[in-house]
């Protein structure tokens, strides 16, 4: 089987069937966790890759964001 052959043949979306489903209640919005570093961030709530660096003054009402995963590009909403 050729290599272009396998690409075609995978499913397209195939890389949701190996992630978790959000748990009961999620409303969209993004995290904010404080890393080993001590810098917090607006994480994305679908990968968990950093989005957005939260200082001690920001303040961020429903401002909608898009992951930049490679592999996730989920939409969510950031509020902190």
């Amino acid at each position: 089987m050729k290599m272009s052959q396998v690409i075609n043949s995978i499913e397209f979306d195939a890389f949701r069937h190996c992630m978790n489903r959000p748990e009961e209640g999620f409303d969209g919005v993004a995290a904010v966790k404080t890393f080993a570093d001590g810098s917090r961030w607006a994480v994305c709530p679908w990968c968990g890759k950093k989005a957005v660096r939260v200082l001690p003054d920001t303040k961020i009402q429903n401002m909608p964001y898009k992951c930049k995963g490679s592999n996730c590009k989920k939409e969510f909403i950031i509020e902190c």
